[in-house]
């Protein structure tokens, strides 16, 4: 593959890096940070489409990362909750 294209690829894939992980907390970003190489194909696309509350199916192969970009984007919307608007556990909820 020529440098090119490959420089491209490079600054194409750190672009979704960073886009795909904007819809996230700050907490959520270090921690994916800390524990991945980056987002895999099928989360920078799945992300946005999440994000939009919209139905979505995410079509990949095992491995792809299909249930962390499901559930992640869900888990730090209920942390980013739980920090906004604290509650004791008498409360009735929201």
């Amino acid at each position: 593959m020529p440098a090119s294209r490959s420089g491209s690829r490079s600054w194409t894939r750190s672009r979704f890096r960073r886009v795909s992980l904007e819809a996230f907390s700050e907490r959520t970003r270090e921690w994916f940070a800390g524990a991945f190489e980056g987002p895999t194909e099928a989360q920078t696309q799945g992300w946005p489409a999440i994000a939009s509350g919209e139905h979505v199916l995410i079509s990949a192969p095992t491995g792809s990362g299909k249930t962390l970009a499901a559930f992640l984007y869900a888990i730090d919307r209920l942390a980013q909750q739980r920090c906004d608007q604290p509650r004791h556990i008498n409360d009735p909820a929201p």
